[in-house]
């Protein structure tokens, strides 16, 4: 009797360290999923902060190509309009278009012509303001 004494004893030994080490190795487990997971939350919080900086400069890229067609289309317009133009040589006449901002160059005949290409390209849709670098040179 005192044999099987000392081996169920011995039993409950065993059972209790193995329980106890499963309990030790379920906490370490349970720690190291819950520090996994929050580091998975943080790289989710990177990629998340990536994705809204590419989305900022996706929209500034988007914005400034936006700009630039429609400078291009205020240009056109305005050269479209002084080449229909009896009085406007538009050959002799640089149109170049920033931020809506249009600045004419070059050389016209007469101070009529002057004033009308001034005039047609303050009249274009989206012109915000007008530089007048034209040169008056009567026998061109």
């Amino acid at each position: 009797m005192r044999k099987w004494l000392l081996i169920l004893l011995s039993a409950m030994a065993v059972l209790v360290a193995n329980c106890n080490t499963a309990r030790n190795t379920g906490t370490t487990v349970k720690e190291g999923t819950v520090a996994a997971a929050q580091e998975a939350g943080d790289k989710i919080e990177d990629v998340g902060d990536v994705a809204e900086g590419v989305a900022d400069k996706t929209e500034d890229v988007a914005q400034k190509a936006a700009e630039k067609t429609e400078d291009a289309t205020i240009t056109s317009a305005i050269k479209t309009k002084m080449a229909s133009d009896d009085l406007v040589k538009a050959s002799a006449i640089d149109v170049d278009t920033r931020d809506g901002h249009v600045t004419l160059s070059g050389t016209v005949r007469s101070h009529a012509e002057h004033e009308r290409a001034l005039s047609i390209a303050r009249s274009v849709a989206g012109v915000k303001g007008v530089t007048d670098r034209l040169t008056i040179q009567p026998n061109k």
